[in-house]
């Protein structure tokens, strides 16, 4: 009997557990790396990039990318509007309208170093010994 109580706890706990990992699976954000070809990037390229943002862009998309006056630059809707365009046009897109009212006003390696943070903010793998992405280089990347 006590053995029949102590499986029907142990599975009990179990379920718990089982049901735990499933709702963390579906609020998780979505893995989108697997989803293309890139090459791994640059991670010291996404420091600076990730450097720069915070300076940059921070206040307004939030230090983590999650939003705040501005839109979020991870998840669904960003994912929508960006997924399987090249890197290149979120650099111009950058370059042609942030920061709000000083569009232009960053080198464009900064562009290309924030632009390489926002990929690696929706799942791109960074690797230390890779190379920086040039401006030419955004144009082969995809965007996860």
């Amino acid at each position: 009997m006590r053995w029949a109580i102590l499986v029907g706890v142990g599975l009990t706990a179990l379920s718990f557990v089982g049901l735990a990992a499933a709702e963390s699976r579906l609020n998780a954000p979505p893995i989108l790396a697997q989803a293309t070809s890139n090459p791994p990037l640059s991670q010291v390229q996404a420091n600076r990039g990730e450097s720069a943002y915070r300076l940059q862009c921070g206040e307004c998309h939030g230090v983590r990318l999650n939003g705040g006056m501005g839109p979020a630059l991870v998840g669904d809707p960003f994912v929508r509007k960006w997924q399987g365009r090249p890197a290149s046009e979120l650099f111009a897109f950058l370059k042609e309208s942030m920061p709000l009212g000083l569009a232009g006003t960053l080198p464009d390696e900064v562009y290309a170093d924030i632009t390489v943070h926002l990929l690696r903010g929706n799942g791109a793998a960074t690797v230390e010994a890779a190379a920086d992405t040039t401006i030419e280089g955004l144009r082969q990347l995809t965007m996860p």
